[in-house]
């Protein structure tokens, strides 16, 4: 029996698992729209903005560790969301894309809200397509979630004219093929590795996101832990390694190669495991390895090995069962070496403590004008949290704060919202609530983030989802004067007024505007309301905003190498 292809699209959805589809409706999609109402499986989560709505599905797709579905309105909606997909294509998220366009003998007319939308997606997917023939509609959209779900992950795009998707077509129904990316590498080299690291004098060990795809978290752990290795997180946004780890240091940071430098030059040996080496804003111009520095490379992202620097051993394999080989192996050879091994795992133990008790030292101080401070806020945050909820943070210059008090153990618990692209956290919340559905979600955001997608409020409320929206409210673009004092440092520059960097004169009231999209808020400005407030927005069983008044003050400029909540 022969179907309209957007009632066969429908049902290869429901067919790979698809319960959602984020949207912001258009004209150009309308034929799409009567669809998913029709499909009683699929819920459309209805967001006012494409970037909002992309980010929701960034959100999704994060939390649920599969696809997320997006429909934005043709070219400008697109183009609304290209700063979503930029992130979402170098932080490895799968979605797949889809938007309207005019029926297929009239694109030449080039006419109301044309454009080669194709091209316009290329940069920002790992592939972009027009679907041109309702028969082909299935096959592309299984390559095009197969192509999204495939290590290194990543957003797809498909245009979908508006006559492709009522031509009558055969339903041609087959569940999307998972790809087993599930390599290992050879033992003799699991073997070399492990060896090297027991051997080292100063080992190393990276890990990114390619580490929570592959559930190599344990694994990676227990190496740690049994070589006595110090662990860094590099361009995370998962919990790669509980922040309780014993040997785990803390995040290298995004900005600056030098700071990055301070951590990776005194090595002899290291195993970076799924990371890039270094996704950085300014990347140092000096050697980041000393010169007989060993380096090795696992990832299921072959882009990234050897990328940027010349590497021992690199393969393109399974990180957890790359891992875990190498484990093996250090257990049999170690045993020799257990005195020394466990002398330097008490050394790591005591830095680790001695840099958590110099940074409250440094940030529990009251603020010069008694507000409350980004460390006390997140100490109250943490305190208060309800042992199910999830964390979606786009706190920024307040994230280090929060992942001292929180310390994060389980890879659901936290997700960073990464950057680059502000504006995500929020609706990612959003998002990640209906992957998690039952689950408190908290999207502590600084207010520059936050005011790129105050209309993502309108759909918390809409859906009723239980969210807690925290604004780390310090009145101004924090994190640009942090890096533009960086940048004075360096250049021998006076200091001077920050240029256009503060968000007041008018005051922004987002209790205010919270109310106004129908999430009932609160203003706080001390400990006390702070707690008492969070309370009640745990006590709801709906979203509430939190605008939370801060020090914006600017300390001396700090390394952007962040250990337990500090400067490592």
């Amino acid at each position: 029996m022969r179907i309209p292809a957007k009632q066969a699209l429908m049902r290869q959805l429901v067919a790979d698992g698809v319960r959602v589809i984020f949207g912001n409706p258009g004209t150009l999609e309308e034929s799409l729209l009567e669809a998913i109402k029709q499909c009683a499986e699929i819920k459309y989560v209805l967001g006012l903005q494409e970037a909002a709505v992309a980010a929701m599905a960034d959100g999704y797709a994060r939390a649920a560790r599969r696809p997320a579905i997006v429909q934005v309105h043709s070219a400008v909606g697109l183009g609304n969301a290209t700063g979503v997909l930029y992130e979402a294509h170098r932080s490895g998220t799968p979605m797949l894309v889809l938007a309207g366009e005019t029926e297929v003998p009239l694109q030449a007319f080039d006419g109301f809200l044309g454009g080669d939308l194709v091209s316009m997606a290329k940069p920002v997917t790992k592939w972009a397509a027009r679907v041109s023939d309702g028969s082909q509609l299935l096959r592309m959209v299984r390559r095009a979630l197969k192509v999204a779900a495939t290590p290194p992950q990543g957003p797809v795009f498909l245009a979908l004219p508006m006559d492709v998707l009522d031509q009558l077509v055969t339903a041609d129904i087959n569940p999307t093929p998972i790809v087993d990316t599930c390599a290992r590498i050879p033992d003799d080299r699991a073997r070399y590795i492990a060896t090297a690291l027991i051997n080292a004098e100063h080992p190393l060990l990276l890990v990114g996101d390619g580490v929570a795809v592959s559930g190599a978290q344990a694994a990676v752990e227990a190496l740690a832990t049994l070589l006595a290795i110090p662990v860094y997180r590099a361009d995370a946004s998962a919990v790669d390694i509980s922040f309780r780890a014993p040997t785990f240091m803390g995040l290298l940071g995004h900005a600056y190669g030098d700071d990055t430098r301070r951590v990776t030059l005194p090595a002899d040996v290291i195993l970076a495991v799924g990371c890039p080496l270094f996704a950085e804003l300014f990347p140092s111009k000096e050697n980041y390895f000393s010169q007989n520095t060993k380096l090795f490379q696992i990832d299921l992202n072959s882009w990234e090995i050897g990328k940027n620097f010349p590497i021992e051993y690199g393969a393109q394999a399974d990180p957890r069962l790359c891992l875990e080989d190498i484990l093996d192996h250090a257990r049999n050879i170690s045993s020799t070496r257990a005195a020394e091994l466990a002398l330097r795992r008490a050394a790591l133990a005591t830095q680790i403590a001695q840099t958590q008790a110099a940074w409250e030292d440094q940030q529990e101080a009251e603020s010069a004008n008694g507000a409350l401070t980004p460390a006390q806020m997140m100490r109250i945050l943490s305190e208060s949290l309800p042992s199910e909820a999830m964390i979606y943070d786009e706190s920024i210059t307040s994230t280090d704060a929060l992942l001292h008090y929180l310390k994060p153990e389980r890879p659901e618990s936290y997700i960073l919202a990464r950057g680059g692209c502000i504006g995500v956290g929020w609706p990612g919340a959003i998002g990640a609530s209906f992957a998690c559905p039952g689950r408190t979600v908290v999207a502590p955001s600084g207010d520059g983030s936050a005011l790129y997608v105050v209309p993502s409020l309108w759909t918390a409320a809409k859906y009723n989802r239980k969210i807690v929206f925290v604004v780390c409210n310090n009145s101004s673009y924090r994190i640009l004067k942090v890096n533009i004092q960086v940048y004075w440092e360096k250049h021998g520059s006076p200091e001077q007024p920050f240029p256009f960097m503060d968000l007041d004169c008018p005051t922004i009231d987002f209790a205010k505007i919270a109310e106004g999209f129908g999430v009932p808020a609160a203003q706080v400005s001390t400990a006390t309301q702070l707690s008492e407030q969070l309370a009640r927005a745990f006590a709801g069983d709906g979203p509430f905003l939190l605008d939370v008044l801060l020090d914006g003050s600017v300390p001396v400029p700090p390394h952007s190498v962040r250990g337990h909540g500090g400067a490592a």
